[in-house]
């Protein structure tokens, strides 16, 4: 009895596993985003004008028009490409579910700016659209297909795709396809199968899919910047304007609260109407602790807690979808050998899907695939096909210090980064799946927010508050930066994997004499080992896919890859940056591949010793 009163002591103080990474969040988080309201509302006395002057003025409304429609806009065309290929993958046997999954996936894991930079050299002035059409004596002239909405539009679509397919594929993999068979053996057509059948049941993944491109639209900075035009500034462009170009703190301050207020609002609404916690089946302990009022608390407690709890269920959901689109580089979830195919698409001719999904395929895959030729130009400019061969650019990279520098801080940034998410993570995780304490769900929705506020907003505030202290351009900056968007990467998944896994383990090797720490690092992480592997190299990949932080609060003596790049493509489209993407695109795919070999070699030590025993 002693025994046992001893180890639900220790369950009870594991909460104190919370206060690293919450303390962290608090000062680097928490902190500058107040500090950022501040400087909004004293300028350098009370005033609200930087409020007023973004609210009623046409331009800024002009603004905010451009950045609603433009998530419209792109969330559509998500939608209406992402469905069938997720319908694919979803319907296909293991084996060709996973190559199709690749395809998928090493796009969303390659470098945004590779991506962005891939379509100014598609659709530029001597791009492959241009010269394709040129060739064929359609036109005369270039079309000017870059730098204006069109550009835009096509290249956050070709971005955010795979977050659309990641969603749409959580939820299509669950659907029970005898359904659809016994609607064709009753004599439906396969038209009002889907309508009737496939169509409502995958409407959580829709409505999932848009909410979360939507919200990711309305806060991306990176591909308007570059391949939009003036026409095309949306609000977190404006934001940057204000603060790097201006200096105008004040109003710059106030656009990013209100983006900030926007996305959250905007999210708990659709997460409202849509229910993402009710899309994936998070466990809702922590939730239900978010939503009880403390003793005597009323009304206000209440909403508030409603709140934290749609937030915390959302936020968690985007990084569970994601993972489970990335499941072949993890198993993070389950996925069965064999998925029982729907009777409409067995013995019957699918000439048009299946045409449709490799055009669908081939435009996620061509822009990182064209980049690799054009790198070996021997031409001083963008063109494809390119002209001659050449390894001048692979050549000038290597003989750059300053290239050279940049890549070895980015690893290095990128690997302290991982190295203290998944610490910090996997310590959150632990207090998340084992403890539970009278609010504890605002603790979790606080420690994840960082997934939907958008990137400028942070930036920005670390920017104020490091500018202060001295710390801009400094390493341990990038890091602190970096930090905020990986740690939650790196809980959820954790926490994921934690509460899946069997107590009872853990229990029995208690009973037999051993301690709580023993018993977690001989039982329970060996077995979560391959989640935590997967958030390391979410964590990783995220801080060395980074820009837009690194572009804040980096210098010339503090340049990441990223920014550098960043830089590179602002003022100068040279085929050096071709070269530079395809090694970033060549290096992805080595990772991917090592991640896949890792979980495969941990899952097969972890079947031998379960075997042995």
């Amino acid at each position: 009895m002693a025994k046992t009163v001893t180890l639900e002591r220790r369950r009870d103080l594991r909460w104190v596993l919370l206060l690293p990474i919450t303390l962290f969040l608090a000062v680097f988080y928490a902190v500058p985003l107040l500090r950022m309201l501040e400087l909004s509302l004293f300028d350098p006395d009370f005033t609200l004008k930087n409020y007023i002057a973004p609210l009623t003025s046409p331009v800024y409304a002009r603004i905010l028009w451009n950045t609603v429609w433009l998530g419209i806009v792109v969330t559509s065309g998500c939608l209406l490409l992402g469905y069938p290929v997720a319908f694919l993958l979803a319907t296909s046997a293991a084996r060709t579910r996973h190559f199709l999954m690749i395809a998928v996936v090493l796009p969303y894991f390659t470098s945004i700016l590779v991506r962005s930079y891939a379509w100014l050299v598609i659709l530029g002035r001597h791009g492959l659209v241009n010269e394709a059409l040129s060739a064929l004596k359609m036109t005369s002239q270039p079309l000017k297909i870059i730098y204006n909405t069109p550009g835009v539009v096509i290249s956050m679509i070709h971005i955010l795709l795979p977050v659309m397919i990641f969603a749409l594929y959580s939820v299509m993999q669950g659907v029970d396809w005898r359904l659809g068979n016994i609607s064709s053996s009753l004599g439906a057509t396969r038209t009002h199968t889907f309508f009737r059948v496939y169509l409502p049941l995958s409407l959580p993944g829709i409505g999932a899919g848009c909410v979360l491109v939507f919200i990711f639209s309305v806060g991306f900075y990176v591909t308007p910047a570059l391949v939009g035009g003036l026409q095309d500034t949306i609000l977190p462009m404006l934001i940057a304007t204000q603060i790097n170009e201006l200096l105008n703190w004040g109003l710059g301050s106030a656009l990013a609260i209100i983006l900030l207020v926007f996305t959250l609002v905007l999210f708990l609404a659709l997460n409202r109407v849509f229910r993402l916690d009710q899309i994936w089946s998070v466990n809702h302990a922590a939730a239900a602790a978010a939503t009880r009022s403390p003793p005597g608390g009323g009304l206000v407690f209440r909403m508030v807690g409603t709140a934290f709890s749609a937030l915390l269920r959302g936020a968690e959901a985007i990084v569970l979808m994601i993972g489970s689109g990335a499941s072949h580089f993890g198993r993070i979830v389950h996925i069965p050998r064999r998925t029982p195919r729907p009777h409409s698409l067995e013995g019957q001719s699918n000439t048009a899907f299946y045409v449709c999904n490799g055009l669908i395929l081939f435009f996620l895959l061509a822009p990182i695939v064209l980049i690799v030729p054009v790198s070996f130009t021997s031409s001083l400019y963008l063109q494809f096909p390119p002209q001659g061969f050449s390894l001048r650019w692979y050549q000038e990279l290597w003989d750059s210090p300053v290239w050279l520098n940049a890549t070895y801080l980015s690893v290095r940034v990128a690997l302290t980064t991982m190295t203290l998410a998944v610490v910090l993570g996997t310590l959150a995780g632990v207090a998340f799946s084992r403890t539970t304490f009278r609010g504890i769900g605002y603790v979790y929705a606080f420690i994840l927010t960082p997934l939907i506020v958008p990137v400028i907003v942070i930036a920005v505030a670390l920017y104020a508050l490091f500018s202060q202290i001295g710390l801009i351009g400094t390493f341990w900056a990038l890091v602190l930066g970096h930090l905020i968007g990986a740690c939650p990467l790196v809980t959820v998944l954790v926490t994921a994997a934690l509460r899946g896994f069997d107590l009872k383990l853990e229990q029995a090797a208690l009973s037999l004499g051993a301690s709580p720490l023993r018993a977690f690092l001989q039982i329970t992480l060996p077995i979560t080992a391959p989640a935590i592997v997967v958030a390391a190299f979410f964590a990783f990949m995220y801080s060395f896919d980074e820009v837009v932080i690194a572009s804040f609060l980096g210098s010339i003596n503090a340049e990441t890859l990223p920014k550098k790049m960043w830089e590179g493509v602002r003022l100068e489209i040279k085929p050096h940056l071709a070269a530079i993407s395809s090694l970033l695109v060549g290096f992805t795919a080595l990772v991917l591949v090592f991640i896949e070999l890792a979980q495969r070699r941990q899952r097969s030590v972890i079947h031998q010793e379960g075997g042995s025993v």
